[in-house]
This record gives structure tokens, sequence and C-alpha cells, in this order.
């Protein structure tokens, strides 16, 4: 029986090429991109979740007033965690990590390499909290007392090569003032994954930064570190939580107990859920997770009713079979088992090429993801087996209803010629399945246009500030920034330079300077971020004047004035014109007058709204220089500025990055999620097509007699092509009744999480629609017009 039914499979694939291919075709694509999509799910969600003990860790947070909101950020002071461990029994252990000199020249032997973003101060509990491999060295002494450091894998072959690393020195020296420090390699861990928070390379005991910043245990009002909290097993966290006022009450200084107040997040959530103030690294999003496991569910569902239709459309070619087989004594139960049987032969071939599909894709997904994903079947076996069962269930959800249907056709019927067997509910069916497709496809096709339009938003919207031919060099030296106004000067006399300014941070970073202040006429205290700028900040950037006037020179502005944004002045209930003039008081040494009020600009992402900020005139407390280039000679003014720089600091490499650069830069992700959605988006698309494809070829044989006779009695082939696609031109537009609203609901969760957005027009759903009738036009006219240009008398013969 089982020959048999190989011999049927192999007849009816040879003599229904195109069927056969079209079904294979969705399959294949459709598992593939699925299984793409299913591996690059499975990285995000697997962030933290490595870790032994990741389930009882959790990281405290600090919110702290500003204005009227309050903003939360990932670091708090140094002692917090300690306090609180201390205070609770159910708290077994703390852990901080501490990046204030991130960026630091490593020096051993005849290797002098800046590193940067890789090295951190961390507690000897590190290898407690964290499932990191040492490999050598003791876990509890390697991180143990001062001048210690425990490196990777990587970093020990870097530097030394096939020599031992253990008990070899590093001299460390900070960039910025010269400062330097020896450190003794006390264990090698294994390279961090990628899918964690938190990664160094570079672990340096945190009693070697007791020693540097000594003078932070009682300094509340500077978060310098990251800290983090081990529960007891057995205990809750809702214990710390009800504690954490107590603890503040205790602990903290009353200034800082009426503006801030500490939190916790359980760590397995920062990658995915948390987008706070200075966080350690580029997080992920959950809602892109969702968005893309609903992308592959829709477009597995959409190859599986493409094989119904296109097995349906089939039925009545295969009625007769049916018959036959039943006449001689086949058994319903047999039949759904050949019909499944080559579902299954279907989905496990399209299995098979999908997971070649998937390998060969990789790379280039891989590309616009921003991933380094792999598809390990033998070390990970797990995608194997998840893959193979998912093909095995689309192929029984896929064939049931071929299967059902098909078996349900009586003998005496087919055999007369009556191949309407399916009944008006089939139909019915296949239509509403069609209905289904298209509503998903239009969904999709809207969602797609309102991304790349909020995506075109963020890169084209004005934010305040001109950085066109801007390059930031940051200070990498103590030298150059205590010959600042020479080294600007130097920039200055060079044709190719147009403009120069300095500033304590990058304009695009987040600025994380707060300090306490109050104001005239109010008796609350107020806090907001502030950034050190020279005279020509504004002028560089081309930030206007709201009102005001902004600053002259160093001699003139000191420290005696300041200026402020326009989210400040809205803070403070004033009028640009109202604040001028007036003064923050710091303490009675430091009370400077507002000279000046700038134009809102935006430094963060457009997710974020624009905080207030206020700007002093520093004279050397610079971090990062900005240099307009002039006209288009760009490596010859790179050149100059490159000589500039070397004439007062040939300690550390000059460095740039084009500003505009890293402007987009705050923008990747929304960018390859954008690219990732309309990739999936369109190839759901494609499949959907297949699927109304199929309809009609059911049609068109369906109608088939009807439109011979239509033909007999004079009907022309655009009349009849019309009559056909018509039909269709209802369903599509059916399906934008339960399109629309599905995507209206879908993209406004998703914008509500950016602050500033684009208003949905009922263009983008006109648009969305008049595009899917021609998809759909487009797929069914060949069909149609196939069907027109038939002989009658071939349709006609068996009457």
């Amino acid at each position: 029986m089982l020959q048999n039914y190989l011999k049927v499979l192999w007849r009816n694939t040879i003599r229904n090429q195109v069927f056969s291919l079209v079904n294979l075709l969705g399959l294949s694509v459709g598992m593939a991109a699925c299984l793409l999509l299913l591996v690059y799910v499975s990285d995000e969600l697997s962030y933290d979740q490595y870790h032994e003990k990741g389930e009882r860790i959790y990281r405290v947070t600090e919110s702290f007033k500003n204005g009227e909101d309050y903003t939360t950020t990932a670091m708090t002071p140094f002692l917090i965690a300690e306090y609180i461990t201390e205070e609770l029994a159910g708290v077994e252990n703390y852990f901080r990590f501490d990046c204030n000199m991130d960026r630091m020249i490593v020096e051993t032997g005849d290797k002098e390499i800046l590193e940067v973003g890789n090295i951190g101060f961390n507690d000897s509990t590190f290898f407690d909290f964290f499932s990191v491999k040492l490999l050598q060295g003791d876990p509890i002494q390697s991180l143990s007392g001062p001048n210690k450091m425990v490196i990777s894998q990587q970093m020990a072959q870097k530097y030394f090569g096939n020599e031992p690393a253990l008990g070899k020195t590093f001299t460390l020296r900070n960039p910025f003032n010269d400062f330097n420090f020896d450190v003794e390699v006390t264990g090698i861990m294994e390279n961090m994954g990628h899918n964690s928070h938190f990664k160094r390379d570079f672990l340096i005991s945190m009693s070697t930064a007791d020693i540097m910043f000594g003078n932070r245990a009682n300094e509340w009002g500077w978060t310098s570190v990251y800290s983090y909290i081990m529960l007891a097993p057995g205990h809750d966290i809702s214990e710390v939580k009800k504690a954490l006022p107590e603890i503040e009450k205790k602990y903290a200084p009353e200034y800082f107990q009426e503006w801030a107040h500490f939190g916790v997040q359980p760590m397995q959530d920062i990658h995915l859920k948390s987008n706070l103030k200075d966080e350690m690294s580029v997080n992920g999003d959950i809602t892109y997770v969702y968005i893309f496991i609903a992308v592959a569910a829709f477009i597995i569902l959409i190859a599986s009713i493409n094989y119904m239709n296109l097995s349906t459309a089939r039925a009545a070619k295969r009625a007769r079979e049916v018959g036959m087989r039943k006449v001689m004594g086949a058994q319903k139960t047999q039949l759904i088992f050949q019909f499944l049987a080559e579902a299954l032969f279907f989905t496990l071939l399209s299995f098979i090429i999908a997971g070649f599909l998937a390998e060969i894709t990789l790379p280039l997904f891989n590309n616009f993801s921003g991933k380094q994903l792999e598809i390990n079947y033998i070390n990970s076996p797990e995608y194997l087996y998840w893959f193979l069962g998912l093909a095995i269930c689309i192929g029984l959800f896929s064939g049931s209803y071929p299967a059902f249907i098909l078996s349900q056709f009586q003998p005496v019927s087919v055999l007369k010629g009556n191949q309407s067997t399916a009944g008006k509910n089939s139909l019915l069916l296949r239509k509403g399945l069609v209905i289904f497709q298209f509503a998903i496809s239009i969904t999709l096709i809207i969602c797609t246009i309102i991304i790349y339009n909020q995506w075109e938003f963020m890169r084209e919207k004005k934010l305040g500030l001109d950085t066109d031919k801007i390059i930031n060099i940051p200070v990498s030296n103590e030298n150059i920034r205590d010959n600042y106004q020479v080294f600007k000067q130097d920039l200055l006399s060079s044709p190719e330079v147009a403009e120069v300014a300095a500033m304590n941070k990058r304009i695009t970073s987040r600025f994380s300077n707060y300090r306490l202040f109050n104001y005239e006429g109010f008796t609350e205290t107020f806090t907001m971020p502030f950034g050190a700028v020279d005279e020509d900040f504004f002028k560089v950037f081309n930030i206007d004047m709201v009102a005001g006037k902004s600053f002259t020179n160093y001699a003139a502005d000191s420290a005696k004035n300041i200026i402020v944004n326009e989210a400040a002045v809205k803070m403070l209930g004033k009028t640009p014109e109202e604040v001028l003039g007036t003064r923050f008081k710091f303490d009675d040494t430091f009370q400077p007058q507002i000279i000046g009020v700038a134009k809102n600009f935006h430094f963060e992402s457009l997710h974020n709204e624009i905080i207030p900020m206020w700007f002093y005139h520093s004279k050397n407390n610079y971090g990062n220089i900005a240099v307009r280039i002039a006209g288009n000679q760009l490596d010859e003014a790179l050149t100059n500025i490159e000589k500039s720089w070397k004439k007062i600091n040939t300690l550390t490499p000059f460095e740039f990055e084009f500003m505009q650069a890293e402007i987009e830069q705050a923008y990747r992700s929304e960018q390859r999620f954008f690219q990732v959605f309309a990739v999936f988006a369109g190839l759901a698309i494609i499949i959907a097509c297949l699927g109304i494809f199929g309809l009609a070829a059911f049609t068109a044989i369906q109608r088939k007699k009807e439109i011979g006779i239509r033909k007999v009695l004079g009907a022309s082939t655009t009349g009849i092509t019309l009559l056909l696609s018509n039909e269709f031109t209802l369903l599509v537009l059916l399906a934008n009744i339960f399109a629309w609203p599905l995507a209206w609901w879908l993209m406004d969760t998703w914008l509500a999480d950016f602050a500033y957005h684009i208003q949905i027009s009922i263009w983008v759903f006109i648009g969305g629609t008049v595009l899917s009738l021609l998809v759909a036009l487009l797929t069914v006219i060949f069909q149609s017009i196939k069907a027109a240009l038939s002989n009658p008398v071939n349709s006609l013969r068996a009457n």
C-alpha cells in the first residue's frame, strides 16, 4: 500500500509540476524565514540566561527628581548595595562594577595599546555572581586585594601570545592625566559570551579603585557604580522593595532623601526590558521580539494555508481518483492517511530545502540585523529538534483540511462527473482563508510603511543643531586639555578648518553630571544635568538663542554666567525673558546668573524627551573637541588636524569620529529593526500571493464550463477577465476591514515608545489597500486571462 501511495504521489507531482513547485517554494521559503527569525529571537531571549544564579540576581537602580518627573539611572552611589546586604537577611551578597576609567592605555613589554570600553573595577564576588569560568587562578582571591586583575583568554593571547600570562604585570595609564598604576595578572577567564549585558576583558579589583577614589564612599550624589544584589534561596524581591525606604532613611543624607529613591530590577530583564539612563551597553527591546515572533507565526500560517488552497484547487482533478479508490474498497481513514502523508512528504522535503536556504542566507541576515548568529545543528541539536517538530506540525496542519475534504467525496457523484462535491461551505472556507491571508498581508504592508516613515522621521528630523562636516575628537591626553586654546588657534589657522568648539561630553551622549540647586522664588530643590562648553559651542553647532546672549570669553564669563535650554525654562514655570538675570543657587560661593536661553536640541534618541539642562563656560574641563571642516578637502583637513594634534601631544594617537555618523548610530537599532521587518514582511506578502494564485486556479477550474458557455454566447476576453478578477477584488477589500484596526493598534502601541514620532495618516491605510489590490490583481490576472483564452470546445465537450 505504501508503495502505491508513493507511486501516486510521484505521478501527481510530475503531472502537476507548477502546483508542486509553488507548494515547495512557499513552504521552503516560509520555513527558512521562520527559522532565521526564531534563531534571532532565541538569541535575544538568551541574554543573561546562562548564569547559574541569574534568577536571584537583581540590579539596584536610582530614580531622582528631574523637574516634575523622575529620571531612573542604572548607576548608584557606591555603598547602597553593601547597606542593603547588611540590613536584610534575605540578601546573600552584593557585587559592584565601576567603569569610571574604561579608557586606559595598557602597557606591557613592548606593547602599548589604548583600550576603550573594555576595562572596569570589580568586587571580588564577580565569579560568585556570574557564570564565567576562571581557567587559571583562584575565583575568590584573584580579585581580593589591590593591584590585581583578571583578563580574558582573548587578551592573554593578544598581549602575551603563547607565553603564560598568569603573574605578569600590566601598567595602566590614564590618557587624560597620565596617572598610572601597576596591576598583576592573577587570573585568566574564558571570553565572555556576546549574550550578556555585562562584557569586559579586563577585571581590576575594586580595592584598587578604592585607593584612587577613596572619597566617594560618602558621596551620595556621585552615581559611580553598577550595583547588584543576590537574594538568598527562598526569599522574594518584595522583601527588598519593602525595606528600601527604611534603608534610605537610615543611611542617606537628608538632602538625598528629598530628591532620589532606589529600586531594583531583575538582571535577566535588563537586555530586553530596560532602557535606563547610563545603561552599560545598548539593550534590545522586548517589543521587537514579540513583533518578530508574530511575523514568524504569520509566515508559517500563510505558507500552510497556501498548501491547503493549492491542494483543494487540485481536488477537482483528483475527484475521480478518490471515487475509484472508494469503489475498490478504500476506507475513509486510508484516504486521510494518504493525503496527510503527501502533505508530510512535501513539508519534510521543504524542511530540508529550508535548512539549506537558511544557511545560505544567514550571512546576509547577519549583515542587516547586526548580529553574528549561527545555526549549529550539532552543538545545538535543539534547533534541529524544534525545527523538525515544527515541520511535522505544519505538515499535519496544512494537510488536514485537504485530507478530510477529499476523503468525503461520494464515488457515485464524482464518477458521474460532478466535481463540485466540496460544497459551498468548503468554498466559503477557502475564501475565508484567503481573506485571512490578505488581512495579515495588508497589516504588514501598512506596518512596514509606518515603520519606514518613523525611521525617516528620526533620520531627517531637525535636531536643533547642525552636525554637517563636524568631527568629534576625544581629548585623550592632559596636554591637549591644558593647551586647548593653543590647539584651537593652530587648528583655526588652517584654511580647511572652519570652526572649533569644546565640551566635556560628546554631543550625542547622555549628560550624566547632575547638581542640586535652589532657584529664586522657590523653596524646593531642583536638579538637572549640566555641560561644560567653551565660548564657541553654540555657534559651531548653530544652536540658536531664544533669549539673551551666548558666552563671550572665559575671563568675562568664568563661573558667573550660565545658559539654560527651553526645557529648563519650562520646568521652572517661566518665560525665556523672565529667567534672564535670575540665579541658580548651588551654595554660598556658587550662584551663577542666567545670561541666555538656548533653543532645545536633541542629544539623545527620539525615544526620550529633551530634558532640562544648563551650561557653564569652562576654561579647560573638556573631554571632546568639535571641528567643522571647511569645503570638501576632507583628507587634507584631517592630515593638518593630526599634525596640530602631534605638536602638542605625542603620547596618544589622533582619533576622531564624524558627528553625523554618531547620530545615525543612535538610531541604528531602529534601522535594523526596519530592515529585518521589511524583508520578512515582504516574504510574507509574496507567499500570500501564492494563496490567491491557488484560489484563482481553483475558481478557473470550477467555472470552466461557465466560461465556455459565456464565450460561445459572445463574451470577450476582457469581460471574462474582469468577471474572475472582481471576486478577488472583493476578497481583498473585505480583508481591509480586519487589517486596518489591527495595523492601527499595533503601530499606535509601537509609536508610543517614542517621545517624538509621526502621526498615523489615513493615507497610509489607503496606500496599503491600493498596493494590496495591485498585488492581488497582478497575481490573479494570469489565471484569469488563461481561463478567458481557453478553447470553449474543450470545456463543453463532456456535455
